[in-house]
């Protein structure tokens, strides 16, 4: 009648599902093993190229695509599309991540000598090749999608150009065209679905929504080089998401509790991951208590990169919001919980793969 429970090492009953767990956790371990050993025979760095491509934000790079092709498709299967535009979105972003850190190899000699390329754990040629390989496959996979998804796809890649080439340096544009890349990268999920009109206000809302959140972050990540007090400006990542997402919801096609449900632990985890950042910023740039000007600033500079980190992590819930009003009575409902269930490994992931 009742289920025996294998007792752990303190003697404790074991649930199935925890013992489940510990077995995935090992199986995993043992094959990153394998893999990292297969690379060092190969002469490879694994976790030189781990840390270049920024694996636990690449985490957080799907979900535009899925987000953008589900709300454009009311809910609609994509399959085959909707992986392509997903792969697609990734091979840019990866590609973006190593022209960033090739036009930033000599600045990075001093103030991040720890990163692959200025470590010399990765030759540069061997970057710009990677990075020229996954912007073709990305385009090749848009190819696959119709024009439309090309013309995205291009003005995605232009814009990354842009930002590395041009506009990275400059305060105000820099941020707004880091911001537009996840907007389009959203947008590239909606030209992927074979409908007329895929780019709906809805549609267009959410990649604003995006944009904003994404070029607000890196506001934040460039203060790190000169920090200073941001104790209004560390509330506004949580204002955008808290308003937009509001709006958004009355938009949104939530069909059913499930969907309801789902939307609302999704806000939530969106807000509070905003709210928690903001706090650790203020607190940092706090002037009510005995820290000098110098002090404080160290304080703001030391919690920087792990705060941009959590904001960053945030965009899963906000992808997750999205795909739960796409309309969808199973798929989308799936893929968000799947997108949430990936918050933890994200966070996980980044305690032990550098992502700054």
């Amino acid at each position: 009648m009742f289920t025996r429970f294998r007792n752990g090492s303190n003697g404790v009953a074991e649930p199935p599902a925890v013992t489940l767990i510990s077995k995935i956790t090992a199986k995993t371990r043992e094959l990153w093993q394998q893999l990292d050993q297969a690379a060092a025979d190969a002469n490879i760095d694994l976790s030189a190229w781990l840390e270049l491509v920024r694996i636990p934000n690449l985490l957080t790079v799907p979900g535009d695509p899925v987000a953008g092709f589900l709300l454009a498709a009311h809910g609609g299967r994509g399959g085959f599309a909707l992986l392509v535009v997903a792969a697609a979105s990734i091979c840019f972003y990866m590609a973006g991540l190593i022209i960033n850190d090739l036009t930033d190899i000599e600045e990075d000699r001093t103030a991040h000598h720890d990163r692959p390329l200025p470590a010399g754990r990765i030759e540069r040629r061997h970057a710009a090749n990677a990075a020229g390989i996954a912007m073709g496959i990305g385009l090749l996979l848009c190819i696959l999608l119709g024009k439309r998804t090309v013309v995205i796809g291009l003005c995605l890649l232009g814009m990354i150009a842009t930002y590395n080439f041009s506009l990275k340096s400059l305060p105000f544009l820099g941020h707004v065209n880091m911001g537009l890349c996840r907007g389009l990268s959203l947008l590239l999920g909606a030209a992927a679905v074979p409908a007329l009109h895929p780019f709906s206000s809805t549609v267009v809302g959410a990649a604003i929504v995006l944009s904003i959140y994404v070029a607000l972050i890196s506001y934040i990540a460039a203060q790190e080089i000169a920090p200073r007090d941001m104790s209004v400006e560390a509330w506004l990542p949580l204002l955008t998401l808290a308003g937009g997402l509001a709006i958004l919801g009355t938009k949104l096609h939530l069909v059913s509790f499930v969907a309801q449900a789902g939307f609302a632990v999704a806000l939530t985890g969106a807000c509070v991951v905003a709210a928690s950042a903001g706090y650790r910023i203020m607190s940092a740039s706090s002037m009510e208590d005995d820290r000098d000007e110098f002090r404080r600033i160290d304080d703001i500079a030391g919690i920087l990169p792990g705060t941009v980190g959590l904001l960053l992590s945030g965009l899963v819930f906000v992808q997750a919001a999205l795909i739960f009003g796409a309309g969808s009575t199973y798929t989308a409902p799936i893929l968000a919980f799947l997108l949430l269930a990936a918050w933890p490994v994200q966070r996980k992931l980044r305690e032990l793969v550098c992502s700054s």
